[in-house]
């Protein structure tokens, strides 16, 4: 999902990166133990305000949270969908093996009471269409609430006053508008 892939970029170069080289920059200048302390404590205290962990980011964590739970309901949808796969070509496997069985002892490729090779490719596709229907519902729906969250995410990102959050702004601005003029629509920050 690039969505995360620049959620991942911006924690790596604009909060660790960035922050590592100022508390790096404050070692160098500590000239005693209490300085050390103090700059470790503000290295700590800007990587969670930073990383959208602090008290002041909750509203964001929250919408975050709901992302990415919904990153792993599209996993267990996938999951699902492999499942649902796994079992048609099971039955495929299954009714073929039947029927290969029939013809050896001369039922002429019928299966247990069906009316032959048609019957058997109609019951496999009713099961790929039934997988295939309700994954498609399911996708749809969890594509709609993964948009609605990540406007409502984006709508959240300028409410954080407390942390520079243009880089990631713009990097996700710039996903969506590509993904909606590839799509051919107009992009909800326009």
């Amino acid at each position: 999902e690039p969505s995360r892939s620049h959620f991942q970029h911006y924690i790596m170069f604009e909060v660790l990166e960035e922050t590592w080289n100022t508390f790096q920059a404050a070692l160098g200048e500590a000239s005693d133990l209490d300085s050390v302390i103090e700059a470790h404590e503000h290295y700590l205290g800007s990587l969670i305000e930073k990383s959208l962990l602090g008290a002041r980011s909750q509203s964001l964590t929250r919408q975050l949270s709901l992302l990415l739970d919904m990153v792993l309901q599209f996993c267990a949808l996938a999951e699902r969908l492999h499942e649902g796969v796994q079992e048609v070509a099971s039955l495929e496997r299954r009714l073929r093996l039947e029927r290969d069985v029939s013809t050896k002892r001369g039922g002429w490729g019928k299966t247990g009471g069906s009316a032959g090779a048609a019957s058997d490719d109609k019951r496999v596709e009713d099961l790929a269409r039934s997988h295939g229907r309700r994954f498609g519902e399911d996708l749809r729906k969890l594509g709609g609430n993964w948009l609605a969250g990540l406007d409502t995410f984006m709508a959240l990102l300028p409410t954080q006053g407390h942390v520079d959050l243009r880089p990631l702004v713009f990097r996700l601005d710039t996903f969506r508008q590509h993904n909606n003029a590839r799509a051919g629509g107009s992009s909800a920050s326009e």
